[in-house]
């Protein structure tokens, strides 16, 4: 909260978190005025004192009218019926906009408290809400389809990872296709059975105007697939999601070549679905002919060598993509040539995944290349448990010292690692003004028995983070 506080009060104005006053937002409030409130990942939920202090946070700001715009309670371990208080005490914020109650065990008496409260705010238009991970069921559906999808002004409705059975994940169709409909809908994790796809169905056929779905791990019925391709021919949807589906290759292939005649298209989910380097020409056509494709995940399959060679090449000309997903594709080291000399010249990637592909240290070298040169724009990859050892790592702090745009790179599972690469690792990481993070987790013992040494030498102001073991351990 200290933070959050100091991001948008001048220096001298900073609150420090651990003096907390409940009066305080009285103090720097006549001159600062707070849209966003961001109370994530504290131990709120532990005991009621601790809890009490959450509600009088909320009135203090209610007290003096800031016009808060986005509210964000995740990760704070608030449960069920201790949600009311909560919920009453933010009723009097607006305009909440945007509301992110993630990661909290709500079950139905938190639901219940935080849809009747949102619902019942006259005035106020809520535009995006998010319950990923928060223990619903199907009981909690009835709640959210009755109080939620009737919101004619919703944009964004996220439930993710709730697993809501096939009456459940029905009953929220239902009422979506009822509605005014929702164009941003995330179900990811529940079950689509009979009584789900026949109300999916029937909206593919025009029965609402949902132009996002992120419907990962829901076992859809191939029943669906044709639907989505009609609407991805017809440039109606903008974001598809359906990871880890096992749809098979056919299916799969039919999105892909739906979606090249898709111009509104901007994420694409396919990972897990069973596709094989068949596949890596059909992407490689979607990368080039696309003008609004920004995210492509298609990590999980079995492309291989040859087809992600093909894909990787498309990058060359591609102007849209930002992140990029091919992890886990069995991919061997030799296509981390043709993706060195990919990102060499795009100009637009940003993220890229090439985590749990055994490209080995001769890979690892020929893909170092392309982040020695400064207009490699990628700002952060992953290599996780890619069989790297000293060589590749090697090539990697190299070609890193000259590179401006890299931040976060990520080498965990690196088992093979020496001590011989512990002193160049300080040095890149005592050097560096742009890497805020190197992930080396997992290790090989021999480096770490080196670097319990030799990170001493890294001076205490520098900005990259060296991490070799998890917070827990």
């Amino acid at each position: 909260l200290g933070k959050a506080l100091t991001a948008v009060c001048s220096p001298d104005r900073a609150v420090a978190g651990s003096k907390y006053e409940v009066k305080f937002p009285e103090m720097f409030l006549e001159n600062v005025r707070i849209r966003e409130l961001a109370l994530q990942h504290t131990d709120a939920g532990s005991s009621r004192v601790t809890l009490n202090k959450v509600v009088q946070f909320f009135s203090a700001f209610a007290n003096v009218g800031s016009p808060i715009e986005r509210l964000d309670l995740s990760s704070n371990g608030i449960a069920g019926d201790a949600w009311s208080p909560v919920t009453a005490a933010f009723k009097p914020l607006g305009p909440l906009h945007y509301v992110n109650f993630s990661n909290n065990p709500l079950r139905l008496d938190g639901c219940q408290a935080i849809c009747r409260q949102l619902t019942e705010r006259n005035g106020h238009v809520l535009k995006e809400l998010r319950l990923v991970n928060c223990e619903l069921d199907d009981e909690c559906a009835q709640t959210v389809s009755q109080r939620i999808f009737a919101n004619t002004a919703m944009e964004v409705v996220d439930l993710d990872g709730n697993a809501f059975g096939d009456s459940g994940v029905a009953e929220c169709l239902e009422a979506l296709r009822k509605g005014r409909s929702v164009p941003e809908v995330h179900l990811s994790g529940s079950q689509f059975g009979t009584k789900a796809t026949a109300e999916m169905l029937t909206i593919l056929d025009g029965g609402a105007v949902v132009r996002s779905w992120f419907l990962d791990s829901c076992k859809i019925s191939n029943k669906i697939i044709p639907g989505l391709v009609a609407k991805l021919t017809t440039s109606s949807l903008s974001k598809l999601s359906l990871n880890d589906n096992k749809l098979g290759h056919k299916l799969a292939m039919e999105l892909i070549v739906a979606a090249r005649s898709c111009a509104t298209l901007s994420l694409l989910g396919l990972a897990g679905n069973k596709l094989d380097d068949e596949a890596g020409p059909a992407l490689a056509d979607l990368i080039r002919s696309s003008r609004a494709l920004g995210t492509l995940n298609v990590g999980d399959n079995a492309l291989g060598s040859e087809g992600l060679s093909a894909l990787v090449e498309a990058l060359a000309t591609n102007t849209s993509l930002h992140t990029l997903n091919i992890s886990a594709n069995k991919a061997k080291g030799d296509v981390c040539g043709p993706l060195a000399a990919a990102l060499s010249s795009n100009g637009s990637l940003r993220r890229l995944n090439a985590a749990e592909n055994p490209f080995g240290d001769e890979g690892i070298v020929a893909l170092a290349h392309a982040f020695a040169r400064d207009h490699c724009f990628v700002e952060i990859v992953r290599l996780d448990n890619c069989k790297v050892g000293d060589a590749g790592l090697s090539a990697l702090i190299e070609a890193l010292g000259s590179n401006s745009k890299l931040t976060n790179l990520h080498v965990s599972g690196a088992a093979k690692l020496t001590a011989a690469v512990a002193m160049p690792l300080v040095a890149l990481a005592s050097a560096t003004e742009t890497l805020a993070l190197i992930d080396l987790r997992g290790a090989g013992d021999k480096f770490l028995k080196e670097w319990k040494t030799a990170r001493a030498e890294i001076p205490a102001g520098a900005s990259c983070s060296v991490v070799t073991r998890d917070p827990t351990q």
